[in-house]
């Protein structure tokens, strides 16, 4: 009898099928209720995934803390009694934690994007006189040399020092070196709803520090403006895409909008490119997404207060750009794809938050206060040759009111979920929140060794002594 083992810590490069099968059941984290002397921390009021799935940034805002996890996968492998066996487990390691000074709200907005080495984290930190910035921390995922550092040498003065509701890291990269935008760029967008203004910002490799790009101010103010942002690059690679969401727009109607923006930074509103709420207090635009399916724009919009056939049953639509032209000189503006997708119940809001995959076929919506505050989410696929939403399937969560959904995101394959439920309770009746992680069907295809990571525990159920960690690449 024989028995032998390797453990995996997943990096970059990691080849996933895009299978559908069911979901695996969850990975969850738990916050630490002594972070707060109320005992009250909310873990799990911000989540994001890197789109590689191999980083995930968690916020607390109760706690004034925000964690960043690493994945690991455990690949163990057996060869007992002449049959060959392989398991595989994962986890997620937290290597980087931030925490907010007295007076300060941290952990509420937070934005996560895989990098050479490591990952970049963005985050908002703001105190009681709604004064505040954006910082962005490097972390470098060295085996030998794992560090954190701020990009640049102070946080970024975003929003003119008012509170910034959102943040938002965005990898953009062009194949054709005839693009403006050739080879890889990471931008960050800070939405300032208070000012109705959107301020984008370069990062500079050469000087590792985020510059400005370009502001994009809003018609009016008070509608919101900048609460949520998502920037693409355009198909054919010239010009950015920028959408940005107005949930208090037209008597809480809200509205998204969205922008052309060349290389010089110049952004001009698009022809028919304005989306709309149907009534008043419905919220359109409180939860987006976008990306790009086969060259189309795809646009994920949430409405958790939209009536839909009842009452704040909620709803998610989407859209495609010029569907199913692409080329964005014929105005064609946005389209509907599918039906409108309502909530299951009254007061269910769904569309609280959704999140899509990198190529625009997979999303995810959730419903927070679906059956007493339990929540869900559910997994949607969209079929842009056909036209049509197609959902997939839905998982609720365990407790009543732990606003299961409260957050969720996808990776950029559509395979890694993770759903905050940042009102999960212990036995006396904390608030200390959850995260659970779902994932679809993964299969690792790159495995190589690096001994530097040995370590002496064997994880439950495997059949076999444990040798080394592995890095996928």
């Amino acid at each position: 009898m024989k028995r032998f083992a390797v453990i995996c810590t997943i990096a970059s490069l990691m080849n996933v099928r895009n299978v559908l099968a069911a979901l695996t059941p969850p990975t969850t984290l738990v916050g630490n209720p002594s972070m707060n002397s109320t005992g009250h921390f909310q873990f799990g009021s911000a989540v994001d995934v890197s789109k590689d799935g191999l980083f995930l940034a968690v916020g607390a805002d109760l706690g004034g803390q925000v964690v960043l996890y690493e994945r690991t996968v455990i690949v163990a492998e057996s060869h007992y009694d002449g049959l060959d066996a392989a398991i595989y487990d994962e986890v997620w390691e937290p290597v980087f934690s931030l925490s907010g000074n007295p007076g300060e709200t941290i952990g509420d907005r937070l934005s996560i994007v895989s990098v050479t080495d490591g990952a970049l984290l963005a985050v908002r930190r703001y105190n009681d006189t709604l004064s505040g910035d954006v910082e962005v921390y490097r972390y470098n995922a060295s085996f030998t040399n794992k560090s954190a550092s701020i990009v640049g040498d102070a946080p970024i003065n975003a929003c003119n020092d008012s509170k910034g509701k959102s943040v938002r890291l965005v990898n953009t990269h062009a194949n054709s070196t005839d693009s403006p935008f050739a080879g890889n760029i990471t931008w960050l967008l800070a939405g300032c709803e208070s000012l109705g203004l959107v301020e984008i910002f370069r990062l500079n490799n050469t000087i590792d520090a985020f510059q400005p790009f370009v502001t994009i101010q809003g018609k009016r103010q008070g509608t919101s403006f900048g609460w949520n942002t998502a920037l693409i690059l355009a198909t054919n690679q010239g010009y950015l895409q920028v959408a940005i969401a107005n949930p208090n727009h037209d008597s809480r109607r809200g509205s998204v909008e969205t922008y052309h923006c060349n290389y010089q930074g110049v952004c001009s509103q698009q022809f028919q490119a304005t989306l709309g709420g149907d009534t008043e207090n419905t919220h359109f635009g409180f939860a987006m997404d976008m990306a790009t399916s086969d060259g189309i724009p795809v646009l994920v919009v949430g409405s958790p207060q939209s009536n839909g056939n009842g009452v704040n049953q909620g709803s998610v639509r989407v859209y495609g750009w010029g569907h199913p032209n692409p080329n964005p000189t014929s105005f064609a503006g946005w389209e509907i794809i599918g039906e409108p997708i309502n909530g299951t119940n009254n007061k269910d809001r769904l569309g609280r938050d959704v999140s899509i995959s990198n190529n625009g076929l997979r999303f995810v919506a959730s419903s927070m206060h679906y059956e007493r505050q339990k929540g869900k989410f559910s997994l949607y696929e969209v079929d842009m040759s056909q036209g049509n939403v197609t959902h997939i399937s839905d998982f609720t969560g365990a407790a009543e009111f732990s606003l299961f959904g409260y957050s969720v995101s996808l990776d950029g394959v559509g395979n890694t979920m993770a759903v905050g439920a940042p009102r999960t309770k212990t036995a006396k009746g904390r608030s200390v929140g959850s995260v659970s992680i779902f994932q679809i069907t993964p299969a690792l295809d790159y495995i190589i060794p690096h001994p530097e990571r040995n370590i002496s525990s064997v994880p439950s159920g495997a059949p076999s002594v444990l040798l080394s960690k592995f890095l996928i690449r």
